[in-house]
C-alpha cells in the first residue's frame, strides 16, 4: 500500500509526499531489506533539508548499521551529535563505529566525550577501555573496562577476560 501512496503522488515529488518515504522507509527497514530504506530515508531528507534534527538521524545511522554501511553510518551520527551536543548516546554510538573501522584515537575521543555527557553511562567505559587496550594503553583500559563492569555493562566481563 505504501508502494501505491507513493506512485499515486505527484511527478517529480514535492514536500507532500515526503511523509510516505519515511513510512515506506521504515516498514522497509523492518521487513530487513536495509538499502531500499535507506534510499526512502534520504529522499526523505532531501525534502526536509534544514529541518530535521538529531533523531532521524540516529534513526537513519541505525538502519546504515544493520545494512553494514560503515561510512554513511558515520556521518549520520555525527550529525546527530552536532544537532543535539548534550545527548550522551551519540558519541558513544560514534566511539562504538570507530571502534568498528579502526580508528582508535578518534574511537577514545568519542568515547571521553561520552563520559563527559553522562559519567554514568556503562557502553562509553567499555568502549573506552577496549579501544584503550587496542591502542597499546591496556592499565588504562582494562580500569575501563572494569568501570563498565560495576556500572552493569553485561559485556564487560568478556572483554575483561580477553584483555588480561
Amino acid at each position: 500500500m505504501l508502494n501505491q501512496s507513493i506512485a499515486l503522488c505527484d511527478t517529480p515529488y514535492v514536500a507532500t509526499s515526503a511523509p510516505y518515504f519515511l513510512a515506506r522507509g521504515q516498514q522497509l527497514e523492518k521487513m530487513g531489506d536495509y538499502r531500499k530504506a535507506m534510499q526512502d530515508y534520504y529522499t526523505y531528507e532531501y525534502f526536509n533539508q534544514g529541518r530535521l534534527g538529531a533523531e532521524f538521524y540516529y534513526m537513519r545511522e541505525q538502519c546504515e548499521v544493520k545494512g553494514r554501511l560503515w561510512q554513511q553510518a558515520l556521518q549520520d551520527i555525527l550529525v546527530a551529535s552536532r544537532l543535539d551536543p548534550k545527548e550522551a548516546l551519540y558519541p558513544t554510538e560514534a566511539g562504538s563505529l570507530l571502534l568498528r573501522l579502526g580508528k582508535l584515537d578518534a574511537a577514545i575521543s568519542a568515547a571521553q566525550q561520552a563520559i563527559q555527557l553522562d559519567p554514568s553511562l556503562p557502553d562509553a567505559y567499555l568502549i573506552l577501555g577496549v579501544a584503550q587496550c587496542q591502542n597499546n594503553q591496556k592499565a588504562e583500559g582494562v580500569k575501563n573496562i572494569q568501570k563498565a563492569k560495576e556500572l552493569g555493562n553485561a559485556q564487560a566481563e568478556t572483554f575483561l577476560q580477553k584483555f588480561k
